[in-house]
């Protein structure tokens, strides 16, 4: 997530954005979207979603183990680390 998005501002206000306004056309999942369907505009609150998304920005995480395997298959690319 950090390589696409190295300024946490740009990151935070892609989810505010988002959770506002989903748009199939500036999804970064259009897998999911084309699976699941689009998500309906959510009714939280801006700050709310500021907090959740400066968490998940902030916060250390890791790939699973088989997640590398799983991307490079779908997309055929070396990008999953």
């Amino acid at each position: 997530m950090k390589s696409a998005y190295p300024q946490r501002e740009d990151f935070v206000q892609q989810i505010i954005d988002w959770v506002e306004y989903p748009d199939k056309d500036v999804s970064l999942m259009r897998g999911a979207i084309k699976k699941f369907g689009l998500m309906p505009k959510l009714p939280y609150k801006q700050e709310e979603v500021r907090k959740v998304a400066e968490f998940l920005y902030d916060k250390k995480s890791t790939l699973p183990t088989w997640y590398k395997k799983h991307y490079e298959e779908k997309h055929g690319q070396n990008k999953a680390k």
